[in-house]
């Protein structure tokens, strides 16, 4: 495992954002972070808004004695804004993948938003789209076991993250960005748990992992271990934030 401690380290370059329909454009920073960078949220003086154009990343934080406590997943074309973030020790945002990130200063996005109906309806999409997961997330860990959380997560990235199978017409592929430790964390649950119940769903033909790319032949089979599996694939987000 890499060490999650690694020090900030993000490379900043300019970044502007164009509105929808509008000739006018956002200054802001353009970040790049290396698989498990972290960008420390809780000693920001200013307010920013984090557009994610690639890759994944965790919204962690500390919890009582525990190192970390993964709270939450962001995908491509979600939007974070820094107020969101909880007041715990160490909350961060940290790349489970290599991303692409996009930062702007509130109080320089906010009147744009103002001003635009459009892009103020898109930023405000994206945070429904955002809160929807939340409390899908919230159902799955309160209220199901430990089959269906794993289930439900696997759900979750592959209608974000995932691709056909060629020659599979039910067939669903793609990467599990995060490790053994951030799920089970994720889903809370055990590691050892949680790679018996991995295991059960390998030995029945259900799902296949090869270096960390995952593939589900049969697509509706899994989703029937979800109880969330429609309410998951309804959030799938059919137009990027900016242009």
């Amino acid at each position: 495992m890499s060490d999650r401690s690694s020090p900030q380290s993000a490379k900043p370059g300019p970044a502007v954002a164009a509105a929808p329909s509008s000739g006018r454009e956002i200054p802001g920073v353009a970040l790049t972070l290396r698989r498990h960078q972290r960008l420390l949220l809780s000693s920001r003086p200013v307010d920013h808004v984090f557009h994610l154009l690639s890759g994944v990343v965790l919204v962690e934080a500390r919890l009582h004695d525990r190192p970390r406590q993964v709270l939450e997943i962001l995908y491509p074309d979600d939007v974070f804004r820094t107020h969101d973030a909880p007041e715990l020790i160490g909350a961060a945002l940290v790349a489970a993948t290599p991303a692409e990130l996009q930062r702007f200063r509130l109080d320089v996005l906010e009147p744009f938003e103002r001003s635009n109906i459009e892009f103020a309806h898109r930023m405000a999409a994206a945070d429904a789209l955002r809160s929807a997961r939340r409390t899908l997330h919230l159902a799955s860990v309160s209220g199901h076991s430990g089959e269906e959380r794993l289930a439900d997560f696997l759900v979750e990235i592959a209608t974000f993250l995932g691709v056909p199978v060629p020659g599979r017409a039910s067939g669903r592929a793609f990467d599990v960005p995060m490790t053994r430790e951030e799920i089970a964390d994720y889903l809370a649950l055990n590691p050892d748990t949680l790679s018996r119940i991995f295991s059960r769903l390998k030995s029945s033909g259900l799902i296949a992992v090869s270096r960390g790319r995952a593939t589900v032949p049969d697509w509706p089979a899994l989703a029937r271990l979800s109880p969330l599996a429609g309410a998951i694939a309804a959030l799938r987000p059919q137009q990027t934030l900016v242009a």
